[in-house]
């Protein structure tokens, strides 16, 4: 496929994924149809993302094996209220001490309650341990990799991060407490993939 049918393909496939969102929002869809179709059109944006990148792995074992050893896989992540600083939900194993966690989310609040645009943060957390930070308008999400992220990754994070938001744009204007529960979490099966590999 051409950079043109790719580029055609990938904003079809985003289509899909901001169709999905907006269903979800207006209360057509439940929380299992919603997660079981963004993992079918998530598939096919990192399918698209990838070529269109021209990302592609070496033939050559050695190559293969020094890349998977090297990459970064998400552990877990904690997703964070901006307006109460609590947790609303785990996923995956969060395995850092929010001690490391909170100076670097107290400047995230502050900046986005100065209404900044605030920009994604990588912070090296341990021996082999980064940490991602991904602020949005309700929430901020902090993922744990095992391995640096990648330039892709944190795109990919913080894309999934946009369409939380999105998604459950109608729970978090309510404003208060949100139930967890309720929500839907596009980010699972990155996590769930990256426990897997």
């Amino acid at each position: 496929m051409d950079n043109a049918k790719l580029q055609n393909y990938k904003d079809q496939v985003q289509g899909k994924i901001d169709n999905l969102l907006a269903e979800f929002a207006d209360g057509k869809l439940n929380r299992e149809q919603f997660h079981a179709l963004y993992e079918r059109y998530n598939a096919q944006m990192e399918f698209a993302e990838k070529s269109v990148s021209g990302a592609h792995i070496a033939a050559d074992g050695g190559t293969v094996v020094i890349r998977d050893k090297f990459m970064g896989k998400a552990q877990g992540l904690i997703i964070v209220s901006n307006d109460s600083g609590n947790v609303i939900e785990t996923l995956g194993t969060f395995g850092v001490a929010m001690t490391t966690v909170l100076p670097v989310l107290a400047d995230f609040t502050r900046e986005w309650r100065e209404g900044h645009v605030v920009d994604r943060v990588v912070r090296k957390a341990g021996d082999d341990q980064w940490l991602l930070f991904v602020a949005g308008r309700y929430t901020t999400v902090v993922t744990v990799f095992k391995n640096e992220p990648s330039a892709y990754q944190t795109q990919v994070i913080q894309r999934m991060h946009t369409e939380f938001e999105d998604a459950n744009s109608t729970l978090f204007k309510k404003r208060g407490n949100v139930d967890a529960t309720q929500l839907v979490y596009p980010f699972h099966s990155f996590v769930t993939r990256s426990l897997k590999g």
